[in-house]
């Protein structure tokens, strides 16, 4: 089953949109959920009245700031509120939240709220919050606007410089990009008084980090708050840990006594929601006289937005990978995050990798160039190999860098198109590495998952991450079915619900199918040794010398219907297992820590065209390893 083709799990139902995500569910009597936002960028709330809105008919909540308990989320020295309170820090934050009977009755009320501001001057570039005397957005311990720094060398920085003949220096900048997941956030909440418990069924990466950080902002225990399962449209880092609507959700379900539904519009996706974080970076590298690389020396300015969610973090991976990418003598790293009158940065797939790494792969083009070497050769001379440890400490017990160029080099026939000239085409190549499962939360390093046989011969499969739309549904019923000999149409997976699905962090830094599927495997491989042992004692054979395939247990040439050994062992087989990876948790005073237990490396080669007089680039080919 591993290694084969299949139809997706759910394939149907997405393609032909009869799936149901948030904003399709509906329960009885649920009302809708709007928010008011900022139009400064930084400004001091001077008054808020929401009397003319709670007066709107069909407006059932009016929340603001004073309706919350004085907490911030839990990130990264955490600085955000629910709501803003006193001071509001970039266009669109949130400000107030209402709930009414229709969209229209909603938005009648937002536009009813009078919120009387003081305007602050803002700093909307980095530039302009590093400047003297910049007003500051946050007490940060630095006095200025920089919420966080690392400064770190690795290795013999030293000898690479004096080892160098060729060097280049370069700046490169990778701005802000939006998730564009093609389903906006949303969250439907319902608070059941008398139980005093909180429903939500909210489009996440991650149920686990929900129901806890839903828990603490609202002054609940984790147990009153429950994350049921919903189909989840993308995320991409965008809805791997707590986002504002779903505490603004809940909050006025247990306001109003009333499910409430509250879906991010696409502007409010794309002018308020966490971002990629806008890297500017200054770069030298340099190369000995065979050509392997010696040293690197980086400078990171890293726009962090309004608030931290998780730039500290975003910072220290880019710094790792920038230590970690290629081999070399050592590294030096000075990164600075920097606040800002915009909307803040956060996760996103690639997670501080992708920025630094485009700079990295950038500069090896220029240095190989100023050598006059081929562009893989040069790469393939100081790429990391198994068995090495990178500066920042990840052990790569695999590494297959030199193999994906070799792949993407003969794919695109890049010795034949790189000696073609005067055609307006061209062909380039860049690499990347990243990591599967980084310890960087507590019990990331661990998963779990239940797996169930049943009488009828169905499996059903629990675990606590989400699938949204990578496929990981079938990822886990493909490991279930491969360990207990069964087609993948008998297994029936179950996915986020906390209620249902053993601890999970989610799907997020790739660790699907490291993390959840490995929790899967362990899981399916327990229950079909509990029914080996029972078809041994059956067929008067050891229990090593039975095999499940086909959906029976087989030994020489006797067999029996799995079925019929569930029903003999008590009519289900079950059993719960973890995975636990042997990984260190991040380690802030060094930077070095054997964060994963696989680091995954790439390589794509492209070839364009170029329209010389027009400018128009056409691409014409990408192969990918």
């Amino acid at each position: 089953m591993i290694g084969q083709r299949v139809r997706p799990i759910e394939w149907d139902e997405r393609t032909s949109g009869a799936t149901r995500y948030v904003a399709d569910l509906a329960l009885p009597g649920t009302l809708v959920g709007r928010v008011l936002r900022s139009p400064h960028p930084h400004a001091r709330i001077l008054s808020i009245d929401t009397r003319a809105a709670q007066r709107v008919p069909g407006v059932h909540a009016v929340l603001t700031a004073a309706d919350f308990p004085d907490v911030r989320y839990k990130h990264e020295l955490a600085d955000r509120r629910p709501l803003a309170k006193e001071v509001v820090r970039f266009v669109g934050e949130e400000v107030a939240v209402v709930a009414a009977e229709t969209a229209e009755q909603a938005e009648r009320a937002l536009a009813v709220i009078r919120v009387r501001y003081r305007r602050r001057p803002a700093v909307t570039t980095v530039a302009a919050a590093l400047a003297a005397g910049a007003p500051r957005l946050h007490d940060r311990a630095s006095g200025t606007n920089v919420s966080f720094r690392i400064d770190r060398a690795y290795g013999d920085v030293e000898s690479g410089r004096r080892a160098a003949v060729t060097s280049v220096t370069g700046r490169y900048r990778f701005g802000r990009q939006a998730h564009a997941c093609m389903e906006p956030n949303g969250t439907l909440a319902r608070w059941d008084p008398e139980a005093a418990r909180l429903e939500l069924w909210t489009s996440t990466q991650s149920p686990y980090f929900v129901r806890e950080e839903v828990a603490a902002v609202l002054g609940l225990e984790s147990r009153q708050v429950v994350v049921r399962e919903v189909a989840v449209g993308g995320g991409f880092g965008a809805k791997s840990k707590i986002t504002d609507h779903e505490v603004l959700a809940a909050a006025l379900s247990i306001r109003t006594g009333r499910p409430v539904r509250l879906v991010l519009s696409r502007e409010e996706e794309f002018a308020t929601t966490k971002c990629r974080h806008d890297f500017a970076v200054e770069l030298t590298t340099g190369a000995d006289g065979e050509g392997r690389l010696t040293h690197r020396e980086a400078r990171l300015v890293i726009d962090n937005g309004a608030y931290n969610h998780s730039g500290p973090s975003v910072t220290g991976a880019a710094v790792a990978t920038m230590a970690s990418l290629y081999r070399t003598l050592g590294v030096h790293v000075e990164a600075t995050l920097v606040d800002t009158n915009t909307h803040p940065g956060g996760q996103f797939r690639g997670y501080g990798c992708a920025q630094v790494q485009f700079a990295i792969e950038s500069q090896m083009d220029e240095l190989a160039e100023a050598r006059g070497v081929d562009p893989i050769d040069f790469r393939i001379l100081s790429a990391n190999r198994a068995g090495d440890v990178t500066h920042a400490g990840w052990r790569l017990h695999s590494a297959h860098l030199v193999e994906c160029l070799e792949a993407v080099r003969d794919a695109i026939g890049w010795r034949e198109k790189r000696t073609r000239g005067g055609s307006g085409r061209g062909v380039g190549v860049a690499v990347a590495m990243h990591v599967s499962g980084a310890r960087t939360y507590p019990d990331a390093n661990r998963a779990d998952a239940a797996v169930a046989v049943r009488a009828d011969g169905r499996v059903r499969v629990r675990f606590g991450g989400a699938d949204p739309g990578t496929g990981q549904k079938t990822l886990i019923a493909q490991v279930a079915a491969e360990e207990l000999g069964v087609d993948l149409s008998r297994i029936d997976v179950v996915t986020m619900d906390t209620d249902e699905t053993p601890f999970d962090l989610g799907a997020w830094s790739s660790r699907g199918t490291v993390m959840s599927a490995g929790a899967v495997g362990a899981a399916a491989r327990a229950a079909a040794g509990q029914l080996c042992t029972l078809a041994a004692d059956k067929l008067g054979v050891p229990p090593e010398q039975v095999a499940l395939r086909d959906g029976q247990a087989v030994a020489g040439g006797s067999r029996i219907a799995i079925e019929d050994l569930v029903v003999a062992g008590g009519g289900e087989i079950s059993a719960v297992e973890s995975a636990v990876v042997d990984t260190e948790p991040v380690n802030h005073a060094t930077g070095v820590a054997n964060i994963s237990p696989a680091y995954a490396f790439a390589a794509h080669a492209v070839e364009v065209e170029v329209d010389r007089t027009t400018g128009e680039v056409r691409v014409l080919d990408v192969v990918a390893a």
